[in-house]
């Protein structure tokens, strides 16, 4: 069970966080000032607005699946913006320049109230990390697996 980690304040404003892990920590939010918390910004400006969408997905049956689904959510980054990391997403984030790897990295989605001025006060609600991408001249669209319980169960050589 999911128990929030704030009250909400009068007028119910959420705010969704995300924090992409690499070797500096990406932090972006859906509020486009940003938020503060515990001293570190999630930058609002990247994040494009209304990008953040929930979707499942599945392997069909006929191709050896029918597991069932697991969680997935999609993002949008805007290019030419202000946010060092990512402003020139072509450049700092694509494999081919020999940077950090895009694709495997591990990705939080979470949120908190209107008011918040720590991160403890996250409700962090989805952990996964980045399956897919594709992009535009000016976004790039991420696709973000949840962690499935059975690609994390190590299978014996034999048996």
């Amino acid at each position: 069970m999911l128990t929030l980690n704030d009250t909400a304040l009068n007028d119910n404003q959420a705010r969704f966080v995300v924090k992409i892990e690499s070797d500096t920590a990406i932090y972006l939010s859906n509020y486009l000032d940003g938020i503060t918390l515990s001293s570190v910004l999630y930058d609002g400006v990247p994040l494009v607005k209304n990008s953040l969408q929930d979707n499942g997905k599945s392997i069909d049956i006929s191709n050896g699946g029918g597991i069932g689904n697991i969680q997935a959510f999609q993002l949008q980054i805007a290019r030419y913006q202000t946010n060092t990391s990512l402003n020139e997403f072509f450049n700092d984030l694509f494999p081919a320049t020999g940077k950090q790897y895009l694709i495997a990295r591990p990705i939080s989605i979470g949120f908190c109230w209107e008011g918040a001025t720590t991160a403890g006060e996250i409700t962090w609600f989805f952990y996964g990390y980045i399956d897919e991408y594709s992009y535009n001249a000016d976004t790039i669209t991420l696709l973000c697996l949840e962690y499935a319980e059975l690609e994390n169960i190590e299978l014996p050589y034999y048996k």
